[in-house]
């Protein structure tokens, strides 16, 4: 069995097993030796331009695949606003990630 990871938007493979397709070091896949059916793609220091739908796909007769979609708010939530100290930074993007994990992380969960 052999999982790859694409971007959608631009049908762009970023990885096929443990094999990286993108010259971007952003992206890594984990995966257990442990856990043979798990397969996680992680991106480190998202950016806006990241968001959009991310396809897994397992190589079964047929293809099984699941999407998921990044959102990518705290940055932008945050965007143009002035803190006063690394506290209230701190407070706001809690704020906002208790707001996506009720909502779009929901999202994302319910495409599974």
């Amino acid at each position: 069995m052999e999982v790859s990871w694409m971007r959608r938007k631009d049908l762009h493979i970023i990885s096929t097993g443990n094999f990286m397709f993108t010259a971007d070091s952003r992206f890594y896949v984990i995966h257990p030796e442990h856990d043979p059916a798990q397969w996680t793609l992680q991106l480190r220091n998202a950016r806006l331009e990241d968001e959009g739908l991310y396809e897994c796909q397992v190589n079964t007769d047929p293809k099984m695949k699941r999407s998921v979609l990044l959102t990518v708010a705290v940055k932008s939530a945050l965007k143009g606003t002035r803190f006063q100290s690394v506290e209230a930074v701190k407070e706001k993007a809690a704020s906002v990630m208790q707001e996506l994990s009720e909502k779009a992380f929901q999202h994302c969960f319910e495409q599974w």
